[in-house]
């Protein structure tokens, strides 16, 4: 910011380097836009694992039923074996 000797205004100065400026706008809408939503979604990863994981049971028959309610898909990695 600069300020002009009897005038009250602000007066703002840009940077003058290009691949400055553009590394500066790219770390502020990392740090604004895309951080939030990484960490929105790996909370929701944990989440869904965790509750993947609480849901696994034992027996043929369970087995069967959770991998019906899963749609046919396997357990989530990172789950322990039962």
């Amino acid at each position: 910011m600069i300020g002009l000797d009897g005038n009250r205004r602000d007066y703002f100065e840009s940077i003058h380097d290009v691949r400055e400026l553009f590394r500066v706008i790219v770390e502020q809408r990392k740090q604004r836009e895309l951080n939030p939503r990484l960490s929105m979604l790996r909370r929701c990863a944990a989440h869904v694992v965790r509750r993947s994981c609480a849901h696994r049971s034992t027996g043929i028959e369970a087995q069967h039923r959770d991998t019906q309610a899963r749609g046919g898909f396997p357990p989530a990695k990172g789950c322990p074996a039962t």
